[in-house]
């Protein structure tokens, strides 16, 4: 996917770059080129993709690398899934592809209580309350195993929600 989109960028680039050469050869009489309004930019913001779909199963994806996204759940995949009581899913269940190690994704999902990585070691960050502090807690999370994370391993804290998560070696 990455490819093809630097595939695209590379040939607006030429296309621009042609389009300056040919104006700067016709002189003064070459003719203004728009660009049109409705054409995405070339850089990227880091925002989720499909965030209102996210929204309306109860979580919130802010930003990341690309390298951790968003997926439907497929049993028997190479996912990792959370699970939470505000995801709306059947199971309380959302699920998440890794691409490889150093990968990225701020989101928010409230109550969290398990995590399970895929094939590759996750951090999960989530952030709490105790004793009237706020209260941030990191995550070692192995390949294939299924971790309790916030109120089942703290339950004086109660529901923690899950705020980062990140691909690791």
């Amino acid at each position: 996917m990455r490819a093809k989109r630097a595939f695209s960028a590379v040939c607006a680039l030429m296309t621009a770059a042609f389009v300056v050469t040919a104006a700067d050869a016709l002189g003064a009489d070459a003719p203004a080129v728009s660009v049109d309004a409705g054409q995405s930019s070339l850089v990227e913001d880091y925002q989720h993709p499909n965030k209102e779909g996210a929204a309306a199963v109860g979580l919130t994806l802010k930003n990341g690398n690309g390298k951790i996204f968003w997926v439907d759940c497929v049993a028997g995949a190479d996912q990792v899934t959370v699970e939470s009581d505000s995801i709306t899913t059947p199971n309380h269940v959302a699920c998440f592809k890794v691409v490889g190690i150093d990968g990225y994704l701020a989101l928010e999902i409230p109550s969290t209580y398990f995590v399970k990585a895929g094939s590759i070691k996750l951090t999960a960050t989530l952030t709490g309350r105790a004793n009237g502090q706020d209260v941030k807690r990191d995550y070692s999370i192995k390949p294939g195993q299924l971790t309790p994370v916030g109120e089942p391993v703290y339950p004086d804290e109660g529901p923690a929600a899950l705020v980062e998560l990140r691909s690791v070696a």
